[in-house]
């Protein structure tokens, strides 16, 4: 009786615990938004952006994404540079980004739109090993959900022509959310 007292402990060590997790890569995670590029002339047609630098608010950095660019760089772009997935916060109900057409040129014609997003965040357990996750939803009653260059009226900056929201919800980057037109 005294042999199975003392391995009673042990027994329960082992079987009482769990394997290290690890989160798998194919799990889903946060998903950034997906911006697609339009051309405002022919709205049915894709545009392609070369040498454009997004940087976020209070960052003096930021990746020029152009096709055959870096790795880290491609990460973000779309079908050859027609359209970006860039992240959104998932600690604020809001980002903002400036958006730099020719961010490579020399000759001055570099144009800037700063645009910000304001969303609504919903945060959902994945696993222990893979935490959350956040999804965003576009608010459009309290608040607009697309601001450029300051102006809440506004649906064109300096160098986009016009925008179109197509999804609210944002909880995959398999759809376009946002198009723009330039």
């Amino acid at each position: 009786m005294k042999k199975i007292f003392y391995l009673l402990p042990l027994i329960l060590v082992f079987f009482g615990c769990e394997s290290d997790d690890i989160c798998d890569a194919g799990t889903p995670t946060t998903p950034r938004i997906v911006i697609e590029f339009i051309n405002f002339d022919n709205q049915t047609l894709s545009k392609n952006v070369t040498n454009l630098k997004i940087i976020a608010n209070g960052m003096t950095e930021g990746i020029i994404l152009t096709p055959g660019a870096t790795p880290a760089a491609n990460q973000f772009l779309l079908n050859n540079a027609s359209g970006v997935k860039i992240p959104l916060k998932i600690d604020a109900d809001s980002t903002t980004y400036s958006f730099i057409l020719n961010a490579n040129a020399t000759n001055g014609t570099t144009t800037t739109d700063v645009i910000q997003f304001n969303y609504l965040r919903t945060n959902e357990f994945v696993s222990r090993a893979c935490g959350y996750r956040t999804f965003f939803r576009f608010n459009n009653t309290a608040t607009v959900p697309f601001i450029i260059n300051g102006n809440a009226n506004a649906t064109a900056g300096n160098w986009i022509k016009d925008f179109q929201i197509l999804n609210t919800v944002i909880n995959d980057e398999t759809t376009t959310h946002i198009k723009i037109f330039i």
